[in-house]
């Protein structure tokens, strides 16, 4: 009896092992092992078929960044994504791509202050107009403000202002219906990390937000149809305002954003940019990640750099709370992001994570095969002590 019992729960945990049936990828460990596969002797990142560009390095960066990964360090062939980013500084003028290397370098480590002796913190802050808005529109704007909390630069008041003021009346950011999603995903990441009270700006773009999702549970870009990129980007949102992208209150026809995304993935740990289309798959993956690993910009892992040199609080796991949208951080200390404390409980409830068996649920199954085989063992050396009284009873 006792050997049968074991037999069965070491059945039972082989079958446990095995992915689901149906399952495409596997998950956010399969995509980062993906996109450490297109790194670039000089250090880069690119798409297939393609040389190194920086966008697509600073991407990849906060990816493996947001799977807990030393990113700087995968220098396969001696060169680093550091070195390709210094590299690409003197030919680089787009706001945006700086933005990006700030949030990417300050998230994974680097020193966005000197980069091939640039400071790209203080070439975003030199961005700013009178009226507080950071380069040319709301994208701009918005990565601006992100790159700044990354960097541990408190938001200037007058960004966040220009932010509120410029919001649609229908809740959204954009310029126009096609960057409309883009835009307010990007828009409510950066209400978040200025840490000012703009609970009504939130839930207005939450609503509209919620208002786009599709039939598939996606959202769409300018293409029309549902794409990861776009659902990416609105994870990221979700996961900042708190609330659980996988919930009710994002289904469509019981379809949510997180099951759309993960659907997307195929075999080798890629991202499909939406259902049997492919494009720019490097870049579609790394956006993926961050999105299903619950984290959203800036990255946890800046906020947990920015210590002073005089060993005072800054951001650590133990100062972030459980403060829910627009709470303020105790004392004044560090420089909280407002939804930092929901970080760690979406990761557990909900996304790629928590949809394949964890290792939580693996150690209590092995507990109660455990528990469950010696009570079968007390059980039979209850009935061979007892089986001599018997015997001798019955002579």
């Amino acid at each position: 009896m006792f050997a049968r019992a074991i037999a069965v729960c070491l059945l039972a945990l082989i079958l446990l092992a095995q992915p689901a049936a149906g399952q495409t990828g596997g998950g956010t460990q399969e995509a980062v092992d993906y996109l450490m596969s297109r790194q670039n002797p000089d250090g880069g990142f690119s798409e297939p078929g393609a040389s190194s560009d920086l966008r697509t390095t600073c991407w990849v960066l906060l990816a493996g960044s947001a799977a807990g990964e030393d990113p700087l360090s995968w220098a396969p062939a001696g060169a680093d994504a550091g070195r390709f980013i210094e590299s690409s500084m003197a030919s680089t003028s787009s706001l945006e791509d700086i933005e990006l290397a700030v949030l990417a370098l300050a998230s994974s480590g680097g020193d966005p202050r000197n980069v091939a002796g640039r400071d790209l913190v203080a070439v975003v802050e030199a961005s700013a107009s009178p009226d507080g808005r950071l380069g040319a529109g709301i994208i701009e704007h918005c990565w601006g403000m992100l790159a700044l909390a990354a960097a541990g630069e408190t938001v200037p008041a007058a960004n966040t202002e220009w932010l509120v003021e410029n919001q649609r009346t229908d809740g959204g950011w954009g310029e126009s219906d096609a960057e409309i999603v883009e835009a307010t995903a990007l828009a409510v990441e950066a209400l978040v990390a200025a840490e000012e009270d703009a609970a009504e700006q939130m839930d207005a773009a939450l609503e509209l937000l919620r208002g786009k999702i599709g039939p598939d549970g996606g959202f769409s870009g300018a293409a029309g149809a549902s794409d990861a990129q776009a659902t990416a980007s609105v994870i990221r949102a979700i996961n900042a305002s708190g609330e659980d992208p996988a919930s009710e209150d994002w289904q469509f026809e019981g379809n949510d954003p997180v099951s759309f995304l993960e659907a997307l993935q195929a075999g080798d740990g890629h991202f499909q940019y939406s259902g049997g289309v492919e494009s720019q798959p490097a870049m579609t993956t790394a956006m993926a990640v961050p999105a299903l690993e619950g984290e959203y910009f800036p990255l946890l892992s800046a906020l947990e750099a920015d210590v002073t040199d005089e060993g005072e609080p800054g951001t650590t796991p133990a100062d972030l709370g459980t403060a829910g949208a627009g709470a303020e951080p105790a004392d004044g200390e560090g420089t909280t992001s407002a939804n930092a404390g929901s970080r760690g409980a979406y990761r557990q409830a909900s996304g790629a994570l928590a949809r394949s068996p964890g290792a939580g649920g693996f150690w209590v199954f092995l507990v109660a095969c455990a528990v469950y085989a010696l009570l079968l063992a007390a059980l039979a050396a209850v009935i061979r002590l007892a089986a001599p009284k018997h015997r001798a009873l019955a002579r």
